[in-house]
């Protein structure tokens, strides 16, 4: 029995050929609104082949978490140039904890694996610390009044007693804006 394909699944077929072209094409874009986010000293390391492609790679990995951060915060046109800044930061270390890391897991012999760990906590909690200077550090999360009410009466009517879903008992803090 011959197995039919979708129509611009031939190889080298003008629609198939169509079909790769437009993926390239997203691709190479995506690659773009990467780099325009990146830290201008990483972009350049990487256009002049400074760095390894599999550290490009990791960079652009890095980049991309970097936008999704500056979308949350209102798109990074909007921020100031010290939010900026900071993100840009935040993006250097999130390459130089994957750097510490990777390193980490491929030497785990005596004497260095101490000092690696040591490396990887502080910039780990320099990551952090930058996180919360952005204002990334709280958790908020939109509830209607109804779902509120409910999940209050649920409770026994007290509010901003500890929830069932909430983790190890915490209270709820509440907000109107």
């Amino acid at each position: 029995m011959a197995r039919s394909r979708k129509p611009g699944t031939a190889y080298r077929s003008p629609e198939w050929r169509e079909r790769i072209a437009a993926g390239l094409r997203r691709s190479n874009a995506h690659r773009r609104d990467v780099l325009a986010v990146l830290p201008g000293d990483l972009v350049l390391w990487s256009r002049r082949g400074t760095l390894r492609p599999d550290l490009c790679q990791l960079v652009e990995l890095h980049g991309a978490e970097m936008g999704v951060i500056g979308d949350a915060l209102g798109g990074l046109e909007k921020l100031s140039p010290q939010r900026q800044a900071l993100l840009r930061d935040f993006c250097r270390l999130g390459v130089a904890t994957s750097l510490v890391a990777g390193r980490m897991l491929s030497r785990p012999d005596g004497n260095e694996a101490g000092e690696l760990a040591s490396r990887l906590a502080t910039l780990s909690t320099a990551r952090a610390r930058v996180l919360g200077m952005l204002g990334l550090d709280e958790r908020h999360d939109e509830l209607d009044l109804p779902a509120y009410l409910a999940k209050q009466k649920a409770n026994g009517g007290v509010p901003g007693a500890p929830t069932t879903d909430a983790p190890n008992g915490a209270h709820e803090e509440i907000s109107i804006a």
